[in-house]
């Protein structure tokens, strides 16, 4: 059963979508930034896959589960396969890592599928009056 990680403080549809940025070490920041200067950055750690899906591609499941949220689908099929596929590679480098498989959906698109190690998320209120 998918479980809610994160929800952003303002609606997607206030600002300007979602800034994606390859960061080092295989990590992956999306920021956003509302109407009233609220801010929010999701950080995504230790990707070893991911999707993007535009409007046309969306389903409504994937809104409805993620919209303005990240959500951890737990142990899908898709990240049993990429599981196993990371396994080789860590165990040959007597290492262990436990995959998620995360998804998140903003106003108009697009909506993210992470395989990843791991998930932060920030957000701030910058609103000044």
């Amino acid at each position: 059963m998918p479980e809610k990680l994160f929800k952003l403080d303002f609606p997607s549809s206030s600002g300007s979508g979602a800034q994606f940025r390859t960061l080092l070490r295989r990590e992956i920041e999306l920021s956003l930034t509302g109407e009233d200067g609220q801010s929010a950055k999701l950080r995504f750690q230790g990707v070893v896959a991911y999707r993007c899906f535009y409007t046309p591609s969306l389903t409504a499941e994937m809104v409805h589960l993620a919209y303005d949220s990240i959500v951890d689908l737990g142990k899908t099929e898709e990240l049993t396969a990429i599981q196993m596929r990371s396994d080789k590679w860590h165990n040959a480098h007597n290492q262990s890592v436990e995959l998620k498989h995360l998804l998140t959906c903003f106003d108009d698109g697009p909506c993210y599928e992470f395989f990843c190690e791991g998930f932060v998320g920030t957000s701030k209120n910058t609103e000044t009056k």
